[in-house]
């Protein structure tokens, strides 16, 4: 993780300097995103980068899931169609055949075969494509809560601050007022 980031770090530093710009003016470039959607999203998904253990473990784990659910549907269409061709017991499981009463598949069928594969393919592809999407939809919510959060400290801390100098500034005159009296 620290190598990713490290990486992603280095290339923004890269980038920077072949722009030109100085860390302060990347930091304001960024602030004022928030007002273009697409800059946002660009921002939010450089901030995303803290949560990429994260990510990436759900994404391997979902892509695995979705494999299976792609496998097991293969299976059942595969066990319906040879149901239906009176090629399987009622259990799904393949008869027992011989060399004398087995038909050979033909060309059309291994067609419809490939076919029917690659529309569980096509199914588990699309699968995987909307829980990438979820996925960094979360891991994009997880930043911005960050942010949110670093923002009301940050808003905290200069409400303490702000207060903190007023109170110095009250003592101040009463100190003046004595001093003067």
């Amino acid at each position: 993780m620290q190598d990713f980031k490290k990486t992603v770090e280095d290339l923004l530093a890269e980038l920077m300097s072949e722009l030109g710009i100085s860390d302060e003016q990347f930091v304001a470039a960024c602030q004022k995103a928030e007002a273009n959607p697409i800059h946002k999203k660009i921002v939010d998904q450089i901030m995303a980068v803290d949560s990429f253990l994260a990510f990436k473990r759900l994404m391997v784990k979902r892509n695995n899931e979705l494999n299976k659910q792609a496998m097991e549907l293969y299976a059942k269409a595969t066990a319906a169609k040879n149901a239906e061709a009176g090629s399987t017991t009622a259990t799904g499981m393949p008869k027992d055949t011989t060399a004398e009463n087995a038909t050979p598949v033909s060309e059309e069928e291994k067609k419809k075969q490939a076919a029917e594969l690659r529309e569980v393919m096509r199914v588990a592809h699309s699968l995987e494509r909307a829980e990438e999407e979820e996925m960094m939809k979360r891991a994009m919510e997880e930043s911005e809560r960050h942010k949110t959060e670093a923002e009301k400290a940050r808003e905290e801390e200069e409400a303490m601050i702000k207060q903190a100098i007023e109170m110095s500034e009250r003592e101040e005159k009463e100190r003046l007022a004595k001093v003067n009296a």
